[in-house]
C-alpha cells in the first residue's frame, strides 16, 4: 500500500481536527478513592509526556470510505477475525451511520489506515491525558456522574451517536466522544499476559453504565478482532 499525497493527507487531517495536547505532567490511573476502580488501573501515578496531537473524534464510517478510495486497502485474512466492516453491505456504509464511529475495525486495519496518512495510534498514556487532562478527573468533563447530554452511556441512545454529538462532554483539550460511544484502539501493549497479544482499548462504549465510560477504565483484544463496539482515534507527533 503506497502513502497518502500530501493533499490528501491535509484534507484528511483537516477532516479528523487534531488537537494540541502539550508536553507535561497529569495523574494517569485510578486512586484507592475511586470505589469503582478495577485493580489494573491501579496504582495512580505521575507520569510526562511530551506534546502529542490526537483526533479530536474517532475515525467516522465517511472518512474509513474515503481512506479506502485513496489508497485501495484490503486486509489480508491475518489482518482481521471475519467480521471486518461486518456493519456494511457491498462495500458501502449505511447513509445514516456517515458520521458514527467506525467499527468492525481490527487494531491491523487501524494501523493500517495511519500509515496511509502518516499517523499513528495513541499510547494509553496520551489517550488517558487527552480524556482527561492533568488532574487526574473521573470522566472528560470532570467528577460529575455521567448524563445523557454528556456522553453515549448506558444505551440511552440505543446504539453509536454521531461523533462530535456531545460538546460539553468534551475534555479540557477539546478532545470528544472519550466517553462511551465506541471502545478505541490504543498502541499499548498488554504485558500482563505472555500467552498471547493483546492491546488496550479506551473509552468504554455506548452500552456501558458511568463507571464503564471512566477516563480510567481499560481492556484488551488480540489485534486482529473486530467488534461492533471497536472503532479508534489516530494521533501524530508534534
Amino acid at each position: 500500500m503506497t502513502h497518502s499525497t500530501f493533499s490528501q493527507r491535509q484534507q484528511m487531517l483537516a477532516s479528523l481536527n487534531m488537537a494540541e495536547i502539550p508536553e507535561g505532567e497529569f495523574l494517569y490511573g485510578s486512586s484507592d478513592l475511586d470505589k469503582t476502580a478495577y485493580d489494573n488501573e491501579k496504582p495512580q501515578r505521575t507520569i510526562f509526556l511530551l506534546s502529542f496531537r490526537i483526533a479530536k473524534t474517532p475515525v467516522t464510517n465517511k472518512q474509513w470510505s474515503v481512506f479506502l478510495q485513496e489508497s485501495g486497502y484490503k486486509p489480508t485474512k491475518e489482518e482481521h477475525d471475519g467480521d471486518y466492516l461486518r456493519h456494511w453491505e457491498q462495500g458501502k456504509y449505511p447513509k445514516q451511520l456517515e458520521n458514527h464511529p467506525v467499527v468492525y475495525i481490527s487494531k491491523h486495519n487501524a494501523d493500517a489506515f495511519c500509515s496511509f496518512y502518516g499517523l499513528r495510534l495513541p499510547t494509553e498514556t496520551e489517550w488517558e491525558k487527552a480524556a482527561r487532562g492533568k488532574d487526574g478527573r473521573l470522566y472528560p468533563w470532570g467528577n460529575q456522574p455521567p448524563e445523557w447530554w454528556l456522553c453515549n452511556f448506558s444505551n440511552f441512545h440505543k446504539g453509536t451517536t454521531p461523533v462530535g454529538s456531545f460538546p460539553l462532554g468534551a475534555s479540557s483539550y477539546g478532545v470528544q466522544d472519550c466517553a462511551g460511544n465506541v471502545w478505541e484502539w490504543t498502541s499499548s501493549l498488554n504485558d500482563s499476559d505472555s500467552s498471547s497479544l493483546r492491546f488496550f482499548l479506551r473509552g468504554g462504549y455506548c452500552g456501558y453504565n458511568a463507571p464503564g465510560v471512566r477516563c480510567a477504565n481499560r481492556y484488551f483484544c488480540t489485534p486482529a478482532f473486530c467488534n461492533y463496539d471497536i472503532g479508534f482515534r489516530p494521533a501524530q507527533d508534534t
